[in-house]
């Protein structure tokens, strides 16, 4: 013990410090990593400190009150719960997963989504920046999964699309449904 200090090693460079300030310091293996603990707070005092390590030291649940703030990336091995709100600082990564401009001739578009979808997913959606009108049955192949026909409800009952359902001009949302691609706004035609 040296003053407010209890070493805990015989050369000194691991210790708990009654600090001044209402704070108590860990220090383990000299200044490579510290620890500061107030009334309120665990924290590093300085770099980067791991919480468990990939391999058989890791933490079970935590269970938090507050927020998580991540500077990196946030890798969730399981499923993730959360209670109340979740924003994301970038939206543009979520954005380009379901959003594509289509290529090719008319009534065979392609697309590539970026991130690739791995599958095609019931309930997927994409919003599809067309390139050409289509000219009655036509089909969506998405990242060189297949081509999937794209259909429009008519009167309750799954038809082609008409001619010019989907148009350069405008926007295509499709969704899967475990068979096809389902056009939510088809063009309608004002003649």
């Amino acid at each position: 013990m040296q003053g407010n200090k209890l070493d805990l090693d015989a050369d000194n460079n691991t210790s708990i410090t009654a600090d001044t300030d209402d704070q108590i310091d860990f220090e383990v293996a000299g200044n490579d990593t510290r620890y500061q603990m107030k009334a309120t707070t665990f924290a590093p005092d300085d770099g980067l400190v791991d919480l468990g390590i990939n391999d058989s030291r890791e933490w079970g649940s935590i269970y938090l009150l507050e927020d998580v703030d991540c500077e990196d990336d946030l890798i969730v091995g399981d499923d993730a719960t959360i209670g109340g709100n979740a924003s994301i600082a970038s939206m543009s990564t979520i954005a380009a997963f379901n959003y594509a401009a289509s290529v090719g001739i008319s009534d065979t578009y392609t697309a590539t989504l970026t991130p690739a979808l791995g599958s095609y997913i019931t309930g997927f959606m994409v919003i599809l920046n067309v390139n050409t009108n289509n000219t009655g049955a036509c089909s969506l192949n998405l990242n060189g999964l297949g081509a999937v026909n794209i259909k429009i409800v008519d009167a309750g009952v799954l038809a082609d699309p008409a001619d010019n359902d989907i148009d350069a001009d405008g926007i295509a949302i499709l969704v899967y449904n475990g068979t096809n691609f389902i056009l939510i706004n088809p063009i309608e035609d004002t003649n």
